[in-house]
């Protein structure tokens, strides 16, 4: 059976980290052991990569660990369809954020 494949933006790696956000975090948590186990197929774009490149040093080499540590498929080419989606949807709000990342994996597959 092929494992589902999931685009994991940004937000979805800040909240491995989210101290502040306890619910949040152990559900993230959660979901990475589901990764390790081998249940879903990872995937990231240069676009997590530079909004994570703008963070500061500490959470930066924070981030960049734990993404390491579950090599997700890097994704290249992506800004275009990233945008043109997350435009088209008007996904500025956090809750059809969810809703975008759907749509974009019907794109990718």
């Amino acid at each position: 059976m092929k494992r589902p494949q999931l685009y994991l933006e940004t937000s979805v790696w800040n909240y491995y980290f989210a101290d502040d956000a306890p619910e949040k975090k152990e559900i993230t948590l959660r979901f990475f052991d589901k990764v390790r186990q081998g249940e879903y197929e990872i995937f990231i774009s240069d676009i997590v990569i530079e909004e994570i490149g703008r963070a500061d040093d500490s959470k930066k080499r924070s981030l960049l660990n734990i993404i390491a540590e579950y090599s997700p498929t890097r994704l290249k080419k992506l800004r275009s369809l990233h945008n043109s989606i997350f435009q088209k949807e008007r996904c500025l709000h956090p809750k059809l954020r969810m809703l975008c990342m759907l749509r974009l994996q019907q794109f990718l597959r």
